[in-house]
């Protein structure tokens, strides 16, 4: 899965998350629904992707400090979504 598309797909699942609930979104939930929508998402991408999206202030959380979650779904919590991704 290239970056940008990882980017719009991980942003597309938070903000249909974000809607329905304010409350931190933890990075297994969304790698859960990308992967049950057909997503192949290589080890360590969603990390960057996160990393990327929260330099640009795009969206804004915690990282984790296990090494293996970040390896596989990122290893973060978004505590902070741009509002203009939630229209």
């Amino acid at each position: 899965m290239q970056s940008a598309h990882l980017e719009e797909a991980l942003l597309a699942v938070a903000a249909a998350i974000w809607k329905e609930s304010t409350e931190p979104i933890r990075s297994e939930l969304i790698y859960q629904q990308l992967c049950a929508s057909g997503e192949a998402i290589p080890e360590g991408a969603m990390n960057a992707v996160f990393r990327s999206l929260q330099r640009d202030g795009v969206l804004g959380g915690t990282l984790l400090i296990n090494e293996e979650a970040q390896r596989t779904h990122g290893g973060f919590v978004i505590t902070w979504l741009d509002p203009s991704y939630l229209t």
